[in-house]
């Protein structure tokens, strides 16, 4: 019964010759597997590495967040500070400007005397006052002189008082300038003459008539 099983089947070597195609063909299949496998592994080696990569960039740019978010809040605080101290600086610069006046619109005159010249013109806002009560009086300077009109009219003078009180009885009466003008102290103009207060720029209102 067992010979009778293998009747009708080819010889041994013509089945070995049958069989060694699909033998290479199982063995280059294997060998593919084999590479698929190997990229798979580079791919997912490649994959780890630029997942690293990513997860490195992602919390580093976390941090460039963070440190710009404290640059931002560091810039406010900043910026606030530095307003306060303009605030601070300009009312300390005011405070020293308190017993100051500003008298506009006299004329500039060549070797001037600018203390005698203040004095006649506060003479016409209060006969009382005295050379006593003027601790200094100067022109201002070009680069000092904020003024629209600096080029076509003449630069203000800045008087420093000794007291208060002698500063506010000028200020107070300076409406007796209404009918005053440069040429009532022998200057060749007819030109209005303004008594105001030396304020600092921040704080400076528009001149008004005297």
């Amino acid at each position: 019964m067992a010979t009778s099983m293998f009747i009708g089947m080819p010889p041994a070597d013509q089945l070995h010759a049958m069989l060694q195609p699909i033998s290479a063909q199982l063995l280059k299949i294997g060998n593919d597997l084999m590479e698929v496998k190997k990229k798979q592994a580079d791919l997912v080696s490649s994959f780890d590495f630029f997942n690293e990569k990513y997860e490195a960039l992602s919390a580093r740019l976390d941090q460039v967040f963070q440190c710009n978010k404290e640059l931002k809040q560091v810039n406010k605080d900043l910026s606030q500070r530095v307003i306060a101290l303009e605030r601070e600086v300009t009312d300390l610069n005011q405070y020293q400007r308190r017993i100051n006046l500003k008298i506009s619109g006299v004329p500039v005159s060549e070797n001037e005397d600018t203390t005698a010249i203040v004095l006649s013109v506060f003479k016409k806002v209060n006969p009382g006052i005295q050379a006593s009560d003027i601790d200094i009086a100067h022109r201002l300077s070009t680069r000092e002189n904020n003024s629209e009109n600096e080029h076509t009219k003449p630069r203000p003078i800045i008087v420093k008082f000794t007291t208060r009180s002698s500063r506010n009885s000028i200020y107070e009466n300076r409406k007796n300038l209404k009918d005053i003008t440069a040429r009532n102290f022998g200057f060749n103009s007819t030109g209005r003459i303004f008594i105001n207060e030396n304020l600092v720029l921040a704080t400076r209102q528009p001149s008004t008539s005297v």
